[in-house]
């Protein structure tokens, strides 16, 4: 057999075996209790509110109000970039996986 052809199986395997490990911590982080939940939504509203305060905005107040749905709404738009991000990455493995050389760039 042509070396170069086990090297691309190879390649083809490992990057296979990566996203099966990358498919089963995100659906095994995914397993969470109601506990789990409401605890990191308690520690969630804390950090906005250690930002607010940290910015010097009073509680009870419309400023801090609108410092808290900015500070979420910030927070939100990472969460949405880095998820991107990372289906850009699981795509391109995939399209490399599968023996394409022009998978692109993410």
């Amino acid at each position: 057999m042509d070396k170069n052809f086990l090297d691309f199986q190879k390649i083809k395997h490992l990057f296979a075996t990566l996203f099966l490990g990358i498919l089963t911590l995100i659906i095994l982080s995914a397993c969470t209790t109601q506990e789990e939940r409401q605890a990191q939504q308690r520690q969630y509203k804390a950090q906005l509110q250690a930002k607010c305060d940290e910015f010097g905005f009073k509680r009870g107040t419309n400023a801090y109000a609108q410092c808290l749905q900015k500070a979420d709404r910030d927070a939100i738009d990472d969460k949405r970039e880095r998820n991107q991000r990372s289906n850009c990455y699981m795509k391109q493995s995939q399209c490399f996986a599968s023996g394409r050389v022009d998978c692109g760039a993410c």
